[in-house]
């Protein structure tokens, strides 16, 4: 058989594998533990954040190690309103986003009383000139994904990027079909949340990441101090 499914998943490279393999089988500690086995499990979490920090230009406390991309998405679009709804609770997003920005949004109207801006494709393509036009002085979110799952177009991030620095929305770019395969600079672009899923390009189901230019944010997971234990210590760890 000949896969061609890739926008849907890749199978695993076997660099993946082996490296997944070797770390399960010798570094098995729990990183928040101050044993031997837990300093060696941390050590390689650091690393990891440090490398892929710097693929996408950034510094480590940016990233946050998730599920996948639906909890990416959740957790920015969710935890991002739902702190900021005091200033606003005005959406834009498009009609070709994935269910994992449609439903958080549409979770947010119905039990929230937020408001969206659906912007719909123009000549099969989203301008940076319908958000502009959509903007409202009450928009606290602009989401809107990198590379289309179903045609391949791209949208023009850097145009929403720069018209949105002239605003006090933020911007959350589902990058899930665009992480592995463009050179992707988040805050180069003006990007202030961006989502990705290992298993897009030849790595691990179940494993994503979110950046994340601002910490100013909820969390809808309670009772864990993974990932910078992000509501307390991180704040002060970025100042």
């Amino acid at each position: 058989m000949i896969y061609l499914d890739n926008a849907a998943t890749t199978p695993m490279s076997s660099a993946a594998i082996s490296a997944m393999t070797q770390v399960m089988q010798e570094t098995y500690g729990n990183p928040s533990s101050i044993h031997s086995h837990g300093r060696q499990a941390g050590k390689l979490l650091r690393e990891a954040r440090q490398e892929l920090a710097g693929l996408l230009g950034t510094k480590p406390q940016h990233i946050f190690f998730t599920s996948g991309g639906t909890e990416s998405n959740n957790t920015a679009i969710i935890g991002y309103c739902l702190r900021h709804q005091n200033r606003g609770k005005h959406i834009i997003t498009t009609a070709i986003e994935h269910h994992a920005v449609l439903e958080p949004i549409e979770y947010l109207v119905e039990n929230f009383g937020f408001e969206v801006t659906i912007l719909k494709p123009v000549n099969q393509e989203i301008t940076a000139e319908q958000v502009k036009n959509a903007l409202r002085e009450d928009t606290i979110l602009v989401s809107t994904m990198f590379a289309n799952n179903e045609t391949g177009t791209l949208l023009p991030i850097a145009e929403i990027g720069e018209l949105l620095k002239n605003h006090s929305a933020v911007y959350h770019v589902d990058a899930v079909q665009a992480v592995g395969k463009l050179t992707i600079l988040p805050e180069e672009l003006g990007i202030d949340f961006l989502s990705a899923s290992a298993h897009k390009f030849y790595g691990p189901k179940g494993v994503g990441f979110l950046y994340a230019a601002t910490t100013d944010f909820d969390s809808y997971l309670h009772g864990g101090d993974q990932e910078q234990k992000k509501e307390q210590e991180q704040k002060t760890f970025l100042q």
